[in-house]
């Protein structure tokens, strides 16, 4: 099965919009990120990070799973608009877009925060020992815990995003039940 250029540039032009339009809030978050590590760094013992580390890969990967689950459960005309062009209309211009754009956000921010942890389990295994690091521990482990930090930010941003589309469908399904109720009374 060969894959569409069209599709690759189209995946890259969508994913260069969304980071240029988070881009203030993504700054806000390192800088948020930075003053709290460097901080923090003096009354942080490092070792307790590994546990922080471990909760945040437990929730990415979950909120990862859950989200691509959420799409394909509750969005079957996505998946259906994907596979056959004919009906690509079903979404056009609906507030479903909307939402599964976003859960496709949520996604991608926890795997991000997924490839951020694996670069930082594997960073501070190769170099915890290193003599270059030893004379700058207190830059390089307040680095560190800003690192942490700003992933947290992008993972609870996730969880939020998560739990208010799950909220916003709730309300859609009672607004639909409100709607055919009221259509039976006339």
């Amino acid at each position: 099965m060969k894959k569409n250029p069209d599709n690759v540039y189209l995946f890259f032009y969508l994913s260069i919009i969304l980071i240029r339009r988070k881009y203030l809030m993504h700054f806000i978050f390192i800088l948020f990120s930075l003053a709290l590590g460097f901080i923090s760094q003096p009354y942080t013992d490092f070792d307790n990070i590994a546990s922080i580390t471990g909760t945040l890969q437990n929730t990415a990967a979950a909120v990862f799973t859950l989200a691509g689950l959420w799409i394909a459960y509750a969005y079957p005309q996505a998946i259906a608009a994907y596979t056959k062009k004919e009906k690509v209309s079903l979404l056009v211009g609906s507030k479903e877009t909307n939402r599964i754009e976003k859960l496709v956000l949520v996604i991608l921010s926890s795997a991000f925060v997924l490839i951020g942890l694996l670069l930082f389990n594997l960073m501070t295994t190769l170099f915890s020992e290193a003599k270059i690091f030893s004379g700058n521990m207190f830059f390089y482990q307040g680095l560190s815990i800003s690192f942490i930090l700003y992933l947290l930010l992008i993972q609870l941003r996730a969880i939020l995003f998560v739990m208010r589309s799950n909220m916003e469908f709730v309300n859609d399904l009672h607004d639909k039940k409100t709607e055919v109720e009221a259509d039976k009374d006339l």
